[in-house]
């Protein structure tokens, strides 16, 4: 749910996917009156096979919000711990990734010794950090 009060207008919206912040605040432009332009598409980069198998483990945000991310073919796959299908990872750069048709970036990161530990989603509203977990 999002409001202007200014302006007497408001928007409540659901979802069951995660929708983005952004939904909402176009919807409130709209409402005002005011001009809105669609965000360009993003458009997927190549990244070496080399480098998209350093982000290939286990993360873990919580008990509760764990992934495991794969390559497959030239790209990456998120699968969610609960969620019935994988997710195409697209790299918006080599450590910065997207899912199409959302807000959402999975963003690789290394620690002191230069190795990937962690793995950060911003949602367009709250940023959450998985760790890396250590391979059986």
């Amino acid at each position: 749910m999002m409001g202007d009060v200014d302006a007497k207008v408001g928007v409540y919206y659901m979802s069951n996917s995660g929708a983005p912040p952004a939904i909402g605040e176009a919807a409130l432009k709209l409402l005002r009156g005011e001009d809105y332009t669609p965000p360009p598409d993003r458009k997927p980069i190549t990244v070496d096979p080399k480098v998209l198998d350093t982000f290939v483990g286990a993360y873990e945000a919580s008990a509760e919000l764990r992934f495991t991310i794969t390559r497959e073919g030239d790209g990456l796959v998120m699968r969610q711990a609960g969620a019935p299908a994988p997710t195409a990872l697209l790299a918006e750069t080599p450590t910065k990734f997207f899912m199409k048709g959302q807000d959402f970036t999975f963003t690789f990161g290394a620690g002191s010794s230069g190795t990937i530990d962690k793995l950060v989603i911003d949602t367009g509203g709250a940023t959450i950090e998985a760790k890396r977990r250590p391979n059986p």
